[in-house]
């Protein structure tokens, strides 16, 4: 899925490529995932869209990707990790966030 989203990127076709992006992530991708993050962000081929950049860049700092930290960073938003919201200070609070408080994929 993630050659054919690079292709249709390639070839210009967003719309296309932001569909095996999103296919690609489903099956827990993390390049597909930072990715619709910063074509969302960076308006690339659509209109700029933050929060949906934010909810992308969120998901792959879940799973740990530094990259996607430093965006969120960049962009003044937070993300969850091991329970706690993070905004890259030193002084993240700690809300006990479980899984059922995230937004379902």
């Amino acid at each position: 899925m993630l050659n054919l989203a690079e292709l249709y990127t390639e070839l210009g076709d967003t719309q296309k490529a932001i569909h095996y992006y999103k296919k690609a992530a489903e099956s827990g991708n993390e390049s597909a995932i930072l990715k619709l993050g910063q074509i969302y962000e960076e308006g690339i081929g659509i209109p700029k869209e933050h929060n949906t950049a934010v909810f992308w860049y969120r998901k792959a700092a879940a799973n740990g990707n530094e990259d996607a930290k430093k965006k969120l960073k960049q962009l003044g938003s937070n993300w969850i990790e091991d329970g706690k919201v993070e905004d890259g200070s030193d002084e993240s609070e700690n809300y006990d966030i479980d899984d059922s408080d995230l937004l379902p994929f």
